[in-house]
């Protein structure tokens, strides 16, 4: 996940538990806003796609860099905040 902290960007990353159901609060104890998730279906998904490409590790790192800027633009949009 990448989530925002009093303005601050931070990864978390989960495994313990279905990301559905976590929960991430920030230093201040309120609750962080969420700017990307990226779940086990579309990491592997991606791990799929990035192997049939001639140059894996730039296909999957171009991928990841797609979905977090989709990810804080949408965040933007529905937070109403500049990230």
């Amino acid at each position: 996940m990448l989530v925002l902290d009093n303005n601050n960007k931070l990864y978390v990353t989960v495994m313990e538990q279905p990301i559905q159901n976590v929960k991430v609060w920030g230093q201040d104890g309120t609750e962080v806003m969420y700017l990307c998730i990226i779940g086990e279906e579309l990491i592997e998904d991606f791990y799929r796609k990035a192997m049939e490409d001639t140059n894996p590790r730039e296909w999957a790192r171009d991928a990841v860099e797609y979905v977090l800027e989709q990810g804080k633009r949408t965040a933007s949009w529905l937070y109403k905040i500049h990230v």
